[in-house]
């Protein structure tokens, strides 16, 4: 038995460390962009993404991230907003084709040549993903289904 757990052990202490990139696995020049544009920040969980790096982190109780490639280039960054700081449009298409529902999550995305909304939103076990440009015209819809928590028990 204390084989089985110490096996236990050491197996999820292996899968935690396969998931995701740690700072060591980020190249220099991606570090170096970064610590430029956020002199202050400290706390940062790196992820890679594709052949991208993504640095997520908090200022002031607000979640960011920043993407750059692989010789450090700025790609984008994505910053939690609230609801009331969406544009006009994006809340009458939230308005007018989900009534009543409100956004799990809202995010500004801002791109070297372009600015969009992401938001978030559960709809019928599903959760949606809205992608808006600047002027609030809908680019992506894109739905993931919701795993049930009684089918996560079954399944364990």
């Amino acid at each position: 038995m204390k084989n089985l757990i110490i096996l236990f052990i050491v197996a999820s202490v292996v899968f935690l460390f396969s998931c995701g990139s740690s700072e060591k696995d980020v190249p220099s020049n991606v570090k170096i962009e970064f610590a430029k544009l956020y002199p202050d920040v400290n706390d940062v969980d790196w992820e890679k993404e594709g052949e991208n790096f993504e640095a997520k982190f908090e200022i002031a109780d607000i979640e960011n991230s920043v993407i750059f490639d692989a010789t450090g280039n700025f790609l984008e960054t994505e910053t939690e907003i609230n609801e009331n700081e969406l544009p006009a449009a994006v809340k009458a298409y939230l308005q007018n084709n989900y009534n009543g529902v409100t956004p799990e999550e809202a995010f500004i995305i801002r791109r070297v040549d372009a600015i969009f909304y992401e938001i978030e939103i559960e709809v019928n076990k599903k959760e949606t993903e809205l992608l808006f440009d600047e002027s609030g015209n809908l680019q992506e819809n894109t739905e993931v289904e919701i795993e049930d928590e009684n089918e996560k028990d079954e399944d364990n």
